[in-house]
């Protein structure tokens, strides 16, 4: 079998994560990668239609980051979410182009698709009208180094990630979220609640993140407040660490086909107040806060700090209701996709 290796060139976050854990968990997987150069955006799309389904020829071939030939025979692909119609607002011209053109190709052509949640599998059932029969839901797992990090005390938490450096009292209330240039991503609306908490005087705030490629979605810098110090871009360790050292994490984007920063705080310990994406609905609901506004978040969170020993009993229960989500699970159940594809071959 061909895993399209595109992915290894690509920027870190979600989709990297997944391919690279579950590629790694496939049976006799081999990865075929373009050069770097040939790897990214409409080059990296003409590489796939030409070069590696050239090379995968009769091939089962599966491809883990919502993208890949739309001609092959013996397809598996992983459609993680179908944000860029939904919700195009930010993207250049030639990624909104892209997107309407390849992703429904994509999904009506390949032999399986894969989906991160039950939402997925409904949305590309009712949106590109594809056979249920054809659709497997393989939700993402989440890395040991988020469950370690449940281990360490918050203020130790703090201290590995040198909070100190930035003038905030490692002993005192902390909220954060993750922010991206991104528009879905919501970033103003986390940077607002974190704001009114900081401006009443309830706790610190901190925010990482990074920003969105830029062939899709332009140079655009993530917005930033004087009142919420910004770490950057994280390492997967380093994240670890910035969840757990919250007190309640906060993210509400949009759109989204799972929500793995989500599942990955719960793992962490920490409370969450999030949008309604599937990883919470499906996983976590009513042992997250799931909101709609900037008000609702910005009570949600003042709840949860004012009420620490129900902050703790939530953040508890969220914990075990995501200790299934493993990459071994996520691997067996494209393997299932696979081997299903394989037994009608």
């Amino acid at each position: 079998m061909i895993v399209n290796g595109r992915f290894q060139h690509a920027e870190p976050g979600g989709f990297r994560r997944y391919a690279v854990e579950v590629s790694a968990r496939l049976d006799e997987a081999l990865i075929v990668a373009p050069r770097p150069r040939f790897a990214r955006g409409a080059v990296g799309k003409v590489w796939e239609q030409t070069l590696l389904a050239r090379r995968a020829r009769r091939e089962l071939l599966w491809s883990p980051a919502t993208s890949g030939p739309i001609r092959h025979q013996r397809h598996v692909v992983t459609l993680h979410d179908v944000a860029p119609l939904i919700d195009p607002e930010g993207l250049s011209r030639r990624a909104r182009w892209a997107n309407r053109a390849l992703l429904p190709t994509l999904a009506k052509s390949a032999s399986m698709v894969v989906v991160d949640s039950e939402a997925m599998l409904a949305e590309v059932k009712q949106r590109f009208l594809v056979d249920p029969a054809r659709i497997v839901v393989a939700e993402p797992g989440i890395d040991d180094r988020f469950r370690v990090a449940a281990e360490v005390e918050r203020v130790e938490a703090r201290r590995l990630l040198g909070l100190g450096s930035y003038g905030i009292d490692v002993t005192a209330p902390l909220i954060g979220g993750l922010v991206s240039s991104i528009p879905r991503k919501r970033a103003n609306d986390v940077l607002a609640t974190l704001e009114t908490a900081v401006a009443a005087g309830a706790a610190s705030a901190v925010v990482a993140g990074w920003n969105g490629p830029q062939r899709v979605f332009g140079v655009s810098d993530r917005p930033t407040s004087r009142f919420v110090d910004d770490l950057g871009r994280l390492s997967d360790e380093d994240l670890a660490r910035f969840y757990r050292a919250l007190d309640v994490f906060v993210w509400l984007p949009r759109h989204e086909g799972f929500g793995l920063p989500v599942v990955e705080a719960a793992a962490a310990g920490t409370p969450v107040v999030c949008s309604a994406v599937p990883s919470a609905v499906e996983h976590l609901a009513p042992d997250v806060a799931i909101v709609e506004s900037v008000s609702e978040a910005v009570a949600a969170v003042g709840d949860l700090l004012a009420n620490r020993d129900h902050a703790n009993e939530v953040a508890e229960r969220a914990q075990r209701n995501v200790a299934h989500l493993t990459w071994d699970a996520t691997a067996a159940a494209v393997n299932g996709a696979i081997n299903k594809l394989r037994g009608t071959s």
